[in-house]
């Protein structure tokens, strides 16, 4: 039996959300669910905010938010003086593997480690890009609200990829 090129493109995708990625995508999840989370978050609603937040995702973004508390205090106190919540900066990084958010060059080489190592390379790049971003007092000083911090993290400088 020979199977076409995308088929197996289609079952390498599977097992990369099944085994590297595992509860980010399922039935349940759309987009829907984690813009109004997002919007809950923003308006400060956290009572709701467990109903509708997909939990492996939230789970992983508390992870990389208590591990850059170890690698880059002053990020990690900046994010949390603003109430960023880790959904509102990492469901794209962690979800499409930084395919949305780093050159394609980049991609390639997390990529490369991911295969090899796991998905904490995923967490180790989502940590570097934090603390490259927000870990100096200079940096700090020109994101005075979460809209500057969000804008930050979204435009990363290509001096960092």
């Amino acid at each position: 039996m020979s199977t076409s090129q995308s088929e197996d493109a289609f079952w390498g995708l599977v097992q990369i959300c099944e085994k590297y990625l595992p509860g980010y995508y399922s039935a349940g999840l759309n987009t829907d669910d984690i813009s109004f989370y997002c919007f809950l978050v923003l308006w400060r609603f956290p009572q709701r905010t467990r109903f509708v937040a997909h939990e492996a995702i939230q789970l992983d973004g508390e992870i990389l938010f208590a591990l850059l508390w170890r690698v880059s205090p002053s990020a990690h106190q900046h994010l949390k003086k603003h109430k960023m919540e880790p959904i509102l900066y990492m469901t794209e990084w962690l979800m499409c593997a930084f395919s949305r958010t780093l050159p394609w060059a980049s991609v390639l080489r997390v990529w490369d480690m991911f295969f090899c190592k796991g998905v904490k390379i995923i967490f180790r790049v989502g940590l570097v890009l934090l603390k490259c971003m927000l870990g100096s007092q200079d940096k700090l000083k020109k994101c005075q609200g979460q809209y500057e911090t969000m804008e930050l993290l979204r435009a990363i400088e290509p001096c960092y990829m």
